[in-house]
């Protein structure tokens, strides 16, 4: 069966290829730090990141939303735990923002693993089981759907 290409699957393919390559390009210029003396720099490499696709995010939604999702801003995964990156993103945060208007920015205990607890959370609601498709729906539909 032929899968079905749309044009949202599509955009969504060329964005992720997009991110690959800057990712490769991040990792390539990670590597090439000394992390021990350079974590100042790293925080702002990753801060800057992820205020853009923050602000992207927040774009999406009225103001009301918006208010109510920029007081809530949780980093977790490993490089939450860079050394000033809660302190960068809050800033950035507050710059991209109206004024005065509020904004938190917060860190998990245990940030690294935060995600996989929250997935394994999840996965035992009804709300995962709604969520799940057979492989036969994806041989026909394909990643997309």
């Amino acid at each position: 069966m032929a899968k079905r290409r749309t044009a949202a699957g599509q955009e969504r393919m060329r964005i992720i290829s997009q991110l690959a390559r800057k990712r490769k390009e991040m990792m390539i210029s990670v590597y090439a730090m000394k992390i021990g003396i350079y974590t100042k720099q790293l925080a702002e490499m990753f801060g800057s990141w992820f205020i853009e696709v923050i602000g992207y995010v927040l774009s999406l939604f009225n103001d009301d939303d918006q208010l109510r999702l920029a007081s809530n801003i949780v980093l977790t995964g490993g490089p939450a735990n860079l050394p000033g990156l809660q302190e960068r993103v809050h800033s950035d945060l507050i710059s991209i923002r109206p004024f005065k208007s509020f904004s938190a920015v917060s860190v998990l205990p245990n940030c690294t693993l935060s995600s996989w607890y929250g997935a394994k959370a999840w996965a035992h609601t009804d709300d995962f089981k709604k969520t799940l498709i057979t492989k036969q729906d994806y041989d026909e539909l394909g990643g997309d759907f």
